[in-house]
């Protein structure tokens, strides 16, 4: 299946699969949130949206664990290794798979015993599964894009995402879908997924020394990332979960309904991520750091340029969004969407900066800007709610990301003068 796909989409050579599959996968994403938030309504998606905070949650902790090292060390691996290389890296998922579906299985369970009255005990099966099968066709895809393979990607991502939004779309005209149900949903399509890329992984071989050492080196690379990602996640749903305490479920539903017309920029977002990384530590290797610099002020320029456009266009008319998509009941929530608006363009510069401190494989800024952000958050989520309500949520969201941008740019800085110190000596 996937080898014919492969096949059709090689012919049209023109096309940046990179660029194209992750369009496929935040699109999909995004009217899955759209069908999700009109059907289910305020409340069940309020639910939905806050056991998925779960998944959200052990997703960053892998994408700065087992991803994002890969993306920026795996390219720089030679034929020789490569095999051994990647071969550790897909057991290491499988155990990290493995933990997440357990955590998510007993915490869900647990919480059910102690707090009945959050009737969750329901979702704990189909939410671990998805954290497990989620994470795994999440790893092939991008071990997919750092071994150069972007067509196999794309057809991999087809069947679990496109798979998704077929079946959601069926069930919707033939029943009521829930939160168990939309979860078995994408459980099952990524399972699939899964299952179909992993017989076209390609030569992975097994050495225990190699898998030691690129143990020790993933831990190096990743344990600030690991943290920041943790503290990062923290600090914006910390603002969500204070709102949903405050003022129930709805509210939790209001802003992630809001975030997802937004969310049409992670069609950008994620494909640079995709491909700036691999990219930006193959330049490293052939053009030092002048070219990674170079490099990166581009993306720069045009990704933050694309970014304000659709940022203009869906902020200044957020009504008229909200009452196409959703209805007339999500209309007053417009002046969240003009804040998200403005919060993701800030949030697109994260792209080039973290790929910069990735690529050095110097990661100790970005936990202490995220560090700062998360204390922001915890010393001001409940008073701006309190005082402001919903207004005061997504405000303190925006000071938030202000701040992360602001001491990681004063970081970029101070790291380049050293390296151009130490480089005319």
């Amino acid at each position: 299946m996937i080898a014919f796909i492969t096949r059709l989409l090689s012919k049209y050579r023109t096309v940046n699969w990179a660029l194209a599959d992750q369009a496929m996968v935040s699109g999909t994403n995004f009217f899955t949130g759209l069908l999700l938030a009109r059907y289910m309504g305020l409340e069940e998606f309020g639910v939905f949206t806050l056991v998925w905070i779960a998944i959200l949650l052990l997703s960053n902790l892998q994408l700065a664990m087992v991803i994002s090292p890969m993306m920026s060390i795996g390219p720089k691996q030679t034929c020789d290794e490569a095999p051994a290389y990647y071969g550790a890296m897909f057991l290491t998922q499988i155990l990290f798979s493995a933990i997440s579906f357990l955590l998510l299985f007993v915490g869900i369970t647990i919480s059910g015993m102690f707090f009945p009255q959050w009737q969750v005990q329901h979702l704990a099966l189909p939410l671990a599964s998805v954290a497990f099968f989620f994470q795994m066709q999440d790893f092939i895809r991008r071990y997919f894009f750092a071994s150069n393979c972007a067509t196999y990607a794309f057809a991999n991502d087809a069947i679990s995402y496109l798979g998704q939004l077929v079946i959601l779309i069926w069930l919707l005209k033939a029943t009521a879908l829930n939160s168990a149900g939309a979860l078995w949903i994408i459980a099952g399509t990524s399972a699939l997924a899964a299952l179909v890329g992993s017989f076209y992984l390609g030569k992975l071989s097994w050495d225990s020394r190699i898998f030691y050492s690129s143990t020790e080196r993933h831990f190096q690379f990743s344990k600030w990332l690991s943290i920041s990602a943790f503290m990062q996640f923290g600090a914006v749903n910390y603002f969500i979960l204070v709102a949903a305490s405050l003022w129930g479920p709805s509210a939790a539903g209001a802003l992630k309904a809001t975030q997802n017309i937004i969310g049409v920029t992670h069609i950008l977002f994620q494909g640079l991520y995709n491909v700036v990384p691999p990219e930006a530590s193959r330049r490293y290797q052939q053009e030092g750091i002048r070219g990674v610099l170079i490099y990166l002020r581009k993306i720069s320029w045009l990704g933050g340029g694309a970014t304000t456009i659709i940022a203009l266009l869906i902020g200044v008319f957020s009504e008229l969004w909200l009452n196409l998509v959703y209805g007339e009941e999500f209309v007053s929530y417009g002046y969240i969407l003009k804040w998200y608006a403005i919060i993701y363009v800030l949030a697109f510069f994260s792209v080039p900066l973290h790929t910069w401190f990735r690529v050095l494989e110097y990661t100790q800024p970005i936990f202490w800007a995220t560090l700062s952000m998360l204390l922001f958050s915890l010393s001001s989520a409940n008073i701006l709610s309190e005082l402001w309500g919903l207004h005061g949520t997504i405000i303190g969201i925006f000071m938030s990301f202000i701040l992360l941008q602001i001491i990681l740019v004063v970081a970029v800085y101070r790291k380049y003068k050293e390296i151009m110190v130490v480089n005319l000596k």
